[in-house]
Formats: C-alpha cells, structure tokens, sequence
C-alpha cells in the first residue's frame, strides 16, 4: 500500500488505474487531488 507522500509510485499511475492506496477507487476519485496540492 503506498501513501500520498510516496511520489514515484503515485505519478506512474494512470487517471483511471486503482489508486496504489488500496481504496479500490480510481486514482483520479481518490489520491490525485491530494498528491496535485502537495507537488
């Protein structure tokens, strides 16, 4: 399970990939917010 700090796993994910949190929502429901206001 990766966390919203982790910045390589995240932005290698696609928009509608599962988001690498373990939701189970799509990346852009869920983490691509958070990790676009930390950038």
């Amino acid at each position: 399970m990766a966390r919203v700090g982790d910045a390589d796993v995240f932005s290698q994910t696609g928009r509608n990939d599962p988001c690498p949190c373990g939701s189970g929502k799509k990346y852009k429901r869920c983490c691509l917010g958070k990790v676009s206001a930390q950038a």
